[in-house]
Parts: structure tokens; sequence; C-alpha cells
């Protein structure tokens, strides 16, 4: 289960996606294959070797959690995700 940060972070990701379609961003995405976004996330320290492994891989709707790192300093691990679109990253 992600903690309440990391939750904050995917609504955040939506907050993103909804001012760069007011934009006319989604017209420009066409031209790549695939978006990529880097999310930090704040995790348990007991848990976040266990996340690393959960997590990496893990497919979201359309999106794909490609890699997750573990960092020191504010947050806890780092997370490579990519999505077709700027619209399926948020979700």
């Amino acid at each position: 289960m992600l903690s309440c940060r990391a939750n904050r972070t995917i609504q955040a990701i939506q907050i993103i996606k909804n001012e760069w379609m007011s934009r006319g961003v989604n017209a420009a995405e066409k031209e790549y294959k695939m978006i990529r976004a880097f999310v930090f996330i704040e995790a348990e320290p007991a848990r976040t070797e266990e996340l690393v492994q959960e997590l990496a891989g893990m497919q979201l709707d359309s999106s794909v959690i490609k890699e997750v790192h573990a960092v020191t300093g504010r947050w806890d691990l780092i997370a490579l995700i990519e999505s077709p679109d700027i619209t399926s990253l948020g979700d």
C-alpha cells in the first residue's frame, strides 16, 4: 500500500496533466512514442527495499513503472514511469 505522500504525488500529476491539457499540450505529445515522468515517493523506512521490489514493473492502467530506486534526502524512492500519453500518465 502506498503512503499518503505517494497518493498526493499522484494527485499532483493529475493536476499538472489537466493544466497541460488546457494549454494544448495534448496535440504536441502525439509526436512522441512514450512520455516519461519521475515520481518522488516518501515511504516508511522499514519498507523502502520492499517497495523497490514491489513497485518495479507494476502496470498502472496504461502506464508502467519502469524503474524504482531508493534515494537519500527528503524522498525515499524515485520511480520512472512510462506512459503512452499525458492523459494516461495522470490516471
